[in-house]
């Protein structure tokens, strides 16, 4: 697996980019601020994006989240903890306490 991380926004808030190295599958986790780099790295890295992860809704950690959406039709999973998820979209995936995610072939 590979993580690549960034340092954004005006609270130098870090959003992720995680990818399966054998599958070149990827997630991204809190979609914020600087969504321009994020597309990068997918591009260059010759990933396919495959979900977007939000641990929580601060706004500073999902605020590029529609317009990631508009570009890329993948689910987005939220806790079931949060109250109603950030986006409105047939792709919201609930995930609940001590569930597991699919990247590529890990389960995280």
């Amino acid at each position: 697996m590979k993580i690549h991380q960034l340092k954004r926004g005006p609270m130098q808030n870090f959003i992720y980019l995680l990818a399966d190295t054998d599958t070149q599958e990827c997630v991204i986790i809190d979609p914020a601020w600087d969504l321009d780099a994020l597309l990068t790295i997918i591009e260059e890295c010759s990933y396919q994006l495959t979900a977007v992860w939000i641990p929580h809704r601060h706004f500073d950690h999902v605020n590029r989240l529609e317009a990631l959406l508009e570009q890329y039709s993948v689910p987005v999973y939220f806790s079931s903890r949060m109250d109603p998820p950030v986006v409105t979209t047939n792709l919201a995936r609930l995930v609940h306490h001590q569930s597991k995610l699919q990247l590529g072939k890990l389960d995280i």
